[in-house]
């Protein structure tokens, strides 16, 4: 399940930034930002956008959870699906730590 929620709180915090201070950045109200990191809410596209721009994540990264292997999975399917499930959090790891403080 796409926890996307935990991701958009875990780089509002590295940043610095409180709730209301996101909501500001990306015109909405607190109680939404809360919603969406509680995992209560689901963003819209043009939010998933915005955030992404403003924090310069990619949206594909922000919305990848796990690459999913077909029915009957072949050797090279798993051993792709092992490669990029090791990637993966050291990627999100990497682009949070890059990101900068590009709150307006």
């Amino acid at each position: 399940m796409l926890q996307l929620g935990k991701t958009i709180k875990l780089i509002r915090v590295k940043n610095g930034l409180s709730q209301k201070e996101l909501a500001r950045i990306l015109k909405v109200t607190k109680t939404y930002i809360s919603l969406l990191e509680n995992d209560r809410k689901e963003p819209s596209l043009p939010l998933i956008k915005s955030f992404s721009k403003k924090f310069s994540i990619p949206v594909w990264l922000l919305l990848w959870e796990e690459f999913d292997l077909p029915k009957k999975p072949t050797k090279t399917d798993a051993e792709i699906k092992k490669e990029v499930d090791a990637l993966m959090p050291k990627m999100k790891t990497y682009l949070f730590e890059k990101t900068s403080k590009n709150a307006d």
